[in-house]
């Protein structure tokens, strides 16, 4: 892998341009600060909730250097959530924007200590919360003193976790290898044809894998990066379209829709932009014909993809002729993913060894998954129902496994029940969950006998 900090890649973030071998730099003297004033050490866990800025990015390659564990929360999430995720990580740090009032509370509430860091605007001042310190014997050594390139740090970091934003339930810890990130994003944007010249313009939260890959697979390729706050508005991120010259956009469909869909595209921006991909949410038919009518001249592509498996799993060109507008592509990059036991507060401190078949060895408490024929249709394609059926199941199959352990020693459970501990077993709620168990292993037994979808579990 080049050095990257040397490389020709720059970032464009909220409308400032500098090179990576600068935020490189600052990055050391971000580190020093969280080793030397917040008392951080390799292995220990940091949480941060940010929205997408220099400070934001500059704690990301900190972490690196340190050795830290991650911890990526979206600064949209609600107060009682955040301080859920904070009581079940134990960080010895939370980082949040000084100006986002429902998490301040929050570290306030936790903390043992509180400082403010100057941001490099008057808009981004750091409050950074301390808390107890761990007492470890022995501590692994700092990547950056291991390697001198930042993608050969990503081998020495424990696994980033990615909270989900809990819109569709309670939000979820997803633990991530970075040299895996790495992978799949340069997997992607090599799909995309991304090269050195090209601006990658991801309009996503780096606070999601989904965002955070585009940043480094655009790096790792030595292309450059254009990204906004998630609460700029539309005006801004049109006019960032305009100005940065970007030539890839990656963004969810209901931004696609109104950058290009709706009041038609500027021509400058049209000319140069050789591919769009919208992923993240369904995309519906409608949407995809306004879109591939203002941008004739443009490669665009409806992806889909979880978190847990490094986000991007498939993707379908609707700009070739003869595409189907309904389907998000055949399963074009592994649908492989990992989770871990979210009641399990053990971190580990180095990368473990490969097992036999070339899979990172993992605890028992540790699942890895991989989703087969999830949904496809004669073609191979993914359907929009058949996605979400596969969805569906990981999340349900994840849930039982989850609530199956977090409830030991309870009555029925060798029958298939499982009466809530504050319930006393109560006999309408037993029945109603036996009735939703009996009906969750009918679906899956459908779905194994029409191939419609299964997902393999293997344990290692």
């Amino acid at each position: 892998m080049s050095d990257l900090g040397r490389g020709p890649g720059s970032l464009i973030v909220n409308g400032r341009t500098e090179r990576f071998a600068s935020v490189l730099e600052r990055s050391a003297a971000m580190a020093e600060r969280l080793a030397h004033e917040v008392g951080l050490q390799p292995g220990d866990c940091l949480v941060v909730a940010l929205e997408n800025s220099h400070e934001h990015i500059e704690l990301v390659v900190a972490a690196w250097r340190l050795g830290l564990q991650f911890v990526a929360v979206a600064p949209t999430t609600s107060g009682p959530t955040f301080a859920g995720i904070v009581e079940s990580v134990s960080p010895q740090a939370v980082v949040v924007d000084q100006g986002n009032e429902r998490l301040n509370r929050v570290v306030r509430g936790w903390a043992r200590a509180i400082s403010c860091w100057d941001g490099r605007s008057p808009d981004s001042i750091l409050m950074v919360g301390r808390g107890r310190p761990t007492e470890q014997h022995s501590r692994p050594p700092r990547p950056d003193s291991l390697a001198g390139d930042w993608g050969e740090w990503l081998a020495y970091q424990p696994p980033a976790v990615f909270y989900t934003s809990g819109s569709t339930s309670t939000a979820k810890g997803v633990p991530l290898l970075w040299p895996r990130i790495l992978d799949k994003a340069r997997v992607v944007l090599s799909f995309y044809d991304v090269k050195p010249g090209d601006r990658v313009m991801p309009i996503l939260p780096l606070s999601h894998v989904y965002g955070l890959y585009c940043l480094m697979g655009a790096l790792a390729l030595g292309a450059d990066c254009v990204t906004f706050r998630e609460s700029a508005s539309p005006a801004v991120l049109a006019r960032g379209l305009l100005d940065h010259a970007a030539t890839i956009v990656i963004c969810p469909p209901l931004v696609g829709a109104f950058l290009f869909g709706r009041h038609g595209v500027e021509p400058a921006v049209r000319d140069r932009l050789r591919v769009l991909s919208m992923g993240g949410a369904a995309t519906s038919v409608e949407q995809a014909q306004r879109i591939l009518s203002a941008l004739p001249r443009t490669r665009v592509f409806l992806s889909y993809g979880l978190a847990e498996t490094y986000s991007t799993i498939s993707c379908n060109e609707v700009s070739t002729p003869g595409s189907d507008l309904a389907s998000v592509g055949p399963l074009r990059f592994g649908a492989f993913g990992e989770a871990r036991d979210p009641t399990q507060r053990r971190r580990a401190q180095h990368l473990p060894e490969r097992d036999r078949r070339g899979h990172q060895a993992t605890s028992r408490r540790r699942r890895l998954w991989r989703v087969r024929r999830a949904g496809r249709t004669a073609r191979g394609d993914v359907r929009g129902r058949g996605a979400a059926s596969a969805v569906d199941r990981i999340r349900a199959g994840a849930g039982r496994r989850r609530a199956t352990r977090s409830l030991p020693n309870v009555p029925g459970r060798e029958n298939g029940t499982a009466p809530h501990p504050d319930r006393g077993g109560d006999p309408a709620w037993c029945a109603r969950e036996n009735r939703a168990c009996r009906a969750a292993r009918s679906v899956r037994a459908r779905a194994r006998a029409t191939g419609a979808g299964h997902v393999i579990e293997e344990r290692h």
